[in-house]
């Protein structure tokens, strides 16, 4: 059976943001503060390679975390996909973390920082994860 994706978009007028302290941008040249903030933090789960993180970065892709003590709790990336739009992408907190406000929170931060720039911030996922959609539309994204 096919999995099928939804995706929902959220606007400068439609957003609601969602704020907690800890949040930071990786710049591409701190691939190796990345790697140890991410080390160890999520199960079944290694760290991008030095390889892997230039040639995203190299893509116009950015990466961002919440963290805590150090430690990458939860985490996700920006895609700039057309001059109109850009999207929230691999959106993760580790077990220990969730539902705590961590996810809603990194979802937030990226939302934030593509309306900032102009862009209206599309997000996309399983129409299966529940979690998610119930994130997105709590900060104001809506169904295309």
């Amino acid at each position: 059976m096919p999995v099928e994706f939804e995706t929902l978009v959220c606007t400068r007028e439609m957003f609601r943001p969602y704020r907690i302290d800890g949040l930071r941008w990786w710049a591409a040249d701190e691939w190796e503060a990345a790697y140890k903030a991410y080390e160890g933090v999520w199960p079944d789960s290694t760290p991008w390679s030095r390889a892997d993180w230039d040639e995203l970065y190299s893509q116009g892709y950015r990466y961002c975390s919440v963290l805590r003590n150090g430690k990458a709790v939860a985490s996700a990336g920006l895609l700039p996909r057309t001059n109109e739009e850009w999207e929230v992408i691999a959106v993760g907190t580790a077990p220990e973390f969730r539902n705590q406000g961590y996810g809603k929170a990194i979802v937030s931060f990226v939302t934030e920082t593509i309306l900032e720039s102009g862009r209206d911030a599309t997000i996309g996922f399983r129409e299966s994860n529940t979690p998610m959609r119930r994130t997105a539309v709590a900060l104001g994204y809506e169904v295309r």
